[in-house]
């Protein structure tokens, strides 16, 4: 039997055109499928950096600015303008020390409510009476706030164990 020019090109090419043509698209539909689970996880890991780095913030930061007084303390209370003496040590939420005045054996003395501090210490020292000792726990919005300093990291609530040395009133 012979079998025509013509019979031979479509018994032969088209079969072996169409599978090339299956194998290219199965090829490249799992490539682009490989590509979208790339991608997928690349946005899976980055949900979880920044849901974790919230659950960071929370566990660094405070909600809301606490005062404590540890110890009551004698005369008038400090008041803004005046220049306040002030004893302190200064940690993180973990109790990470930071600073302390008492190391360095001399309190840190500066102008109350005029923004020569940390909010936290403008608002947490008014009231104050020499010889009294409070406890403030800062949160980040009134300390050092997205930036940090130092050794504070950013978004970190602060605690400081003050102790009012002394007043010197403009008034």
């Amino acid at each position: 039997m012979d079998v025509p020019e013509g019979a031979k090109f479509v018994f032969f090419v088209v079969p072996v055109f169409l599978i090339s043509i299956g194998l290219i698209y199965f090829f490249f539909k799992n490539d682009s499928t490989l590509n979208n689970l790339d991608s997928r996880d690349e946005q899976l890991q980055e949900a979880e950096e920044i849901s974790g780095s919230q659950s960071n913030t929370e566990d660094i930061d405070f909600e809301e600015f606490k005062i404590e007084t540890i110890e009551e303390g004698e005369g008038k209370g400090a008041e803004v303008g005046d220049e306040v003496s002030v004893h302190y040590t200064g940690t993180l939420k973990d109790g990470t020390k930071f600073d302390s005045s008492y190391d360095r054996g001399e309190p840190f003395t500066f102008t109350l409510g005029i923004g020569q501090v940390i909010q936290g210490w403008d608002q947490g020292i008014v009231g104050m009476k020499v010889g009294e000792k409070r406890k403030l726990e800062i949160p980040s919005e009134l300390g050092y706030g997205e930036t940090g300093q130092g050794s504070i990291p950013a978004n970190a609530g602060l605690v400081f164990e003050t102790e009012l040395v002394s007043i010197n009133s403009e008034n």
